[in-house]
This record gives structure tokens, C-alpha cells and sequence, in this order.
């Protein structure tokens, strides 16, 4: 008998000095040949340009297939792997969330569970490429390089900014929102990084310092659906990551949870998805 899998490994950022950036080129002619091919998580942003072939990955259950002068990006803690791989020439940049510039962060987040690979023009494509090509070249330089911390920076600006002005205008998204829409946006991002921890309207309220009638009424506004849905939507996706992804029995992933009482988080994971958790392990793994 294999030995019980009971996390979804996290893959942390690992570089020479530190410097919260990597970059790797993927030649793969099979899935089997990408450096990580088993589904995990990152604790950190990964941008992805496919320059020759296409792959395929799954991102929380859906899958999107890459092709040649297409991009996607990875949020942090997104369940993740490559699963088909055809011939595929690429470069992946890992970013820690803190080097990525805010007003790019907060464009990342509107869009963060709704990305698809998407095809940037010629120019952009150009930039892109270049760019990459420039942090390349700069990570290989020696540490003690004068003003290379500031180099790498300027380098992450431009590469950032490419990918994430491809996913804002795929989106429509506005660069100067309302303050409904910043709170909506806010809330969201606040909601994928502390759903274990933060648990009420309330708590999402005092974290954002404004009041919880507030956030309820921007929340209902904006999307149509309540805080409390969206809290236990992210509870709920978690689940069917830790169902899917790890051997735990339904008790001990409902305690992960945060729910006590795992014939209450049955009785909810049915109501948000139309199966029992057993019915959704047993039809996710076939």
C-alpha cells in the first residue's frame, strides 16, 4: 500500500541570493520532462510565455491549453500542474508577491481565479521577450554588480507590466475604480490569502477598516452574491483541492477547515456543489 498523501506540496522560491526571482527556460516534449509535472502549490507568482509548441495545465480544476505566443499567469496558492506538454519551448518567471508593483498586484487580483491563456500583440511580445531575456542575463551577473538589485527591479517593471496589462484589458478593467470596485477587489485578494483564518463578514470588515453593513452592501453590489457566499466558496474550492489532491478522510479535512462538526461541512459541501464529498472524490479521480 502507497504511502497516505495528506498536504498538497507547496513549492517555495529558491534563489542563489535571495533576490525573490527566478527564471527558467521549459524545453519539454512530454509532460513527464517539465522540471514540476506533480500538482502543487507556489508560494509565489508564476508568469508563463509559450515560444514554441503548447502545453496543457490544469489551474483548480480547469484546464487551459497554451500554445505558441500565448501567456498565463499563476496566482500564489493556486493548485497547479502541467499535464500534457507537445514539444513545448517556454520561459517561466517565479516572482515573491512583495517585488510585483502594487497597481500591477491589485490588476492581478481583480482577474485571479477567471485567468486565461491569452495572446499579447507583436510589440508587446517583443517587449515581453526582451525583457526576460534582460533578467535573464542580469540574475547571471555577481551579486555585488553596482545597482543590480535596482537593474532587476526595473527588469521585473517592465515584465510585469506586459503580462499584467494583457489580463487588465482582456477584462475591461478600469485603472482608476470606484471605491466600491477597490473594495470589491480588496476583499477578493484578502479572501484567497486569509480564508482559513478570517471566517465572518466582519472580520474581512475590521481587516479592510470599514464597517461590516458596508462591505456587505459593496460586496452584494458589485457581484451579486453575499460575503458569506464568497467565504464558503473559497472554503469549498479548498476542500475539493484537499479531496482530490491528498488521502485525508472527510473528518480530518473538514477539521482542516475550520468546521468542527464535519456532518455540518457535508451537508455545505453538498449544497454548494450538488455531491457529497465521497461522491466528488470518487468522480474527480476516475
Amino acid at each position: 500500500m502507497g504511502r497516505k498523501k495528506t498536504v498538497i506540496p507547496i513549492h517555495t522560491l529558491e534563489t542563489a541570493h535571495g533576490e525573490g526571482i527566478a527564471i527558467r527556460q521549459l524545453r519539454a516534449a512530454s509532460a513527464g520532462d517539465i522540471y514540476q509535472p506533480e500538482a502543487h502549490r507556489d508560494d509565489h507568482y508564476l508568469f508563463l510565455l509559450v515560444e514554441g509548441g503548447s502545453c496543457r495545465f490544469m489551474i483548480d480544476f480547469e484546464q487551459y491549453e497554451i500554445r505558441q505566443g500565448e501567456i498565463i499567469y499563476v496566482y500564489p496558492g493556486q493548485v497547479h500542474a502541467c499535464i500534457h506538454a507537445d514539444h513545448v519551448q517556454a520561459t517561466a518567471l517565479s516572482l515573491a508577491p512583495e517585488l510585483i508593483p502594487a497597481i500591477y498586484s491589485s490588476a492581478l487580483e481583480a482577474v485571479n481565479g477567471m485567468q486565461q491563456p491569452l495572446s499579447p500583440d507583436t510589440s508587446a511580445t517583443g517587449i515581453l521577450v526582451q525583457g526576460l531575456q534582460l533578467l535573464e542575463r542580469l540574475l547571471e551577473q555577481p551579486a555585488h554588480l553596482p545597482f543590480r538589485q535596482q537593474l532587476l527591479n526595473g527588469g521585473i517593471d517592465i515584465c510585469t507590466g506586459i503580462f499584467t496589462g494583457a489580463f487588465r484589458d482582456s477584462k475591461q478593467t478600469n485603472s482608476h475604480s470606484s471605491r466600491p470596485e477597490t473594495i470589491m477587489r480588496q476583499f477578493r485578494a484578502l479572501l484567497v490569502n486569509n480564508y482559513l483564518t478570517l471566517r465572518t463578514p466582519s472580520a474581512y470588515a475590521a481587516a479592510l477598516h470599514i464597517s461590516a453593513t458596508y462591505l456587505s452592501e459593496t460586496v452584494t453590489a458589485q457581484s451579486g452574491f453575499t460575503v458569506n457566499h464568497w467565504i464558503h466558496e473559497q472554503l469549498m474550492l479548498e476542500a475539493r483541492r484537499r479531496l482530490y489532491h491528498t488521502d485525508d478522510t472527510i473528518k480530518e479535512i473538514a477539521h482542516g477547515l475550520g468546521y468542527e462538526d464535519h456532518a455540518y461541512f457535508s451537508r455545505l459541501f453538498r449544497k454548494k456543489t450538488g455531491i457529497t464529498p465521497q461522491q466528488f472524490r470518487a468522480q474527480s479521480r476516475k
